[in-house]
């Protein structure tokens, strides 16, 4: 109980503070009756490495931990501090994925002619080799999200009607390529294990894409600044396999939450940390725009 009443003293206000009710559903999340990983749940959470919706995703993945630990007689108290050297849930999902059972893989051949069929799943490209789609249902993002670890097709906690009532998701798979998930309302781009990836690396796999998803990247009329996903700015970040620092300010300042589609490895490259810890998507939107504005007039020296 100590321990718990540390946690709460440490992490709960600035949980909270981002999500009513987050600290004690990251405290759920933690399958250790001491819960000592806790700690790892609050500080991703916080850092804005960890979404609110994939805490089940953790559990599961924390619970594989566990396992590991026991096949490699580790304490619990050693695997808890193991827990630094993992940035996000892909990481530690890479780590305990024999350990972790998939539970979208089987989907009986008729219920997926019916998905077809009955327009749940809409087919906006194909060839021998590849399938880009739309699901229009979570049975149709949980079979063409088979073997991933997206949350809008797992078989349990699915996410897919709160991402799809802010606009369309894609799907891609193909012989030659690994699954990969798009859907410009939240700029999420997201390779098979649910890590952030380059929708330049994307289209450089698959060039039709630059011709089919404009099409698809405004979404929904009713959804409030969608049509500035495509601003100039935004397209010139996204289709660039390197952006710069200059494009990368650029687009922020049509919309902060470009941030989002950035890969953790051109955060690095291109030193723009500052971004990240200064400009957190819970900011008020006047201490948002005064704090980008002054590394906009960095960005120029």
């Amino acid at each position: 109980m100590s321990n718990l009443n540390n946690l709460r003293n440490r992490y709960a206000q600035q949980c909270n503070n981002k999500m009513s009710g987050a600290f004690e559903a990251l405290v759920e999340a933690d399958p250790t009756q001491e819960k000592v990983f806790c700690w790892w749940l609050c500080d991703k959470f916080i850092s804005g490495q960890m979404k609110f919706e994939d805490r089940y995703k953790a559990r599961a993945y924390l619970e594989a931990y566990v396992k590991l630990g026991d096949s490699q007689v580790i304490s619990l108290e050693q695997s808890a501090s193991d827990l630094q050297y993992y940035n996000n849930l892909p990481e530690l999902f890479l780590e305990v994925k024999k350990f972790t059972p998939l539970t979208n893989n089987q989907i009986d051949s008729a219920v997926v002619d019916h998905l077809y069929s009955s327009g749940q799943i809409e087919v906006i490209y194909k060839t021998g080799t590849i399938e880009i789609s739309i699901p229009h249902s979570a049975e149709a993002a949980i079979y063409l999200g088979r073997g991933t670890q997206w949350c809008v097709s797992a078989s349990n906690n699915n996410m897919f009607d709160d991402y799809n009532k802010k606009g369309p998701l894609i799907m891609i798979r193909g012989a030659e390529i690994s699954p990969v998930a798009i859907q410009f309302a939240d700029y999420q781009f997201r390779d098979v294990n649910d890590e952030v990836i380059s929708l330049a690396d994307i289209i450089q796999q698959i060039p039709v894409l630059r011709k089919i998803l404009p099409w698809y990247a405004k979404g929904p009329k009713d959804s409030a600044g969608i049509s500035d996903y495509l601003a100039p700015e935004i397209c010139d970040f996204l289709y660039a396999r390197n952006p710069t620092r200059e494009q990368i300010f650029a687009a922020a300042a049509v919309d902060i939450n470009i941030l989002d589609a950035m890969p953790h490895n051109i955060r690095s490259i291109y030193d723009v940390k500052l971004f990240w810890t200064n400009l957190q998507p819970d900011m008020p939107a006047s201490m948002q725009n005064a704090a980008l504005s002054a590394l906009l007039e960095e960005g120029k020296t």
